[in-house]
């Protein structure tokens, strides 16, 4: 169920969204815990294998009183807890993302509850969930990933496609000025205090 899925979204959106459009959040929540845990897996074996690689490099200049096996465990712990953090982020950050942009859909006209703003972010999520990783890469999936959840806005809130776009793009933008505006400051401040910094 859950492959059929992911393929549905990533080839036919239009069509898988109409397919599940009646179906419950608790189903596209399921769908996000276990994307979740896959993207969790694949992040924790990337950052091993990164860990290994830098670790291997970096025993050439350590010194012979430091043992490797402390590397080794060290790493052991860096791998699971990527694997954690990566998991619970993700399913928390689509869960705030997903009421901020409720917010902003419901302002645009989408009356038809949250349940379907899960299911567009959640499901419209899915070229996340394996491409993340890939540098240069991901940032085009991202975008892709922003387009779905606007197909999935327009699809099962029944607004127009440039309200869908309008919410993501004011859901984005706002905190990106709230953020601008508060680390701008704070950088022209520390600059004042020590210019020698910067």
């Amino acid at each position: 169920m859950y492959t059929e899925k992911f393929k549905g979204f990533i080839s036919m959106p239009s069509k898988t969204f109409d397919k599940y459009k009646k179906e419950s959040s608790d189903m596209a929540f399921k769908y996000l815990i276990v994307f979740s845990v896959i993207m969790a897996i694949i992040a924790a074996v990337v950052a091993g294998i990164v860990f290994a690689v830098a670790g291997a490099a970096a025993s050439m200049f350590l010194p012979p009183t430091i043992p490797l096996g402390m590397l080794g465990a060290f790493s052991g712990l860096f791998t699971v807890t990527v694997f954690f953090a990566v998991l619970i982020g993700t399913v928390v950050g689509m869960v705030i993302w997903s009421l901020w942009l409720h917010l902003w859909i419901y302002v645009l006209g989408g009356k038809k509850g949250i349940d379907q703003t899960f299911k567009a972010v959640f499901y419209g999520h899915t070229p996340m969930y394996v491409l993340f990783w890939i540098p240069f890469v991901n940032l085009i999936v991202m975008l892709w990933a922003f387009v779905l959840q606007g197909i999935g806005i327009k699809k099962l809130h029944g607004l127009t496609g440039g309200k869908a776009a309008a919410a993501i793009i004011v859901a984005l933008i706002i905190p990106i000025l709230i953020i601008a505006a508060i680390v701008g400051p704070a950088l022209m401040y520390a600059q004042t205090m020590n210019p020698m910094i910067y």
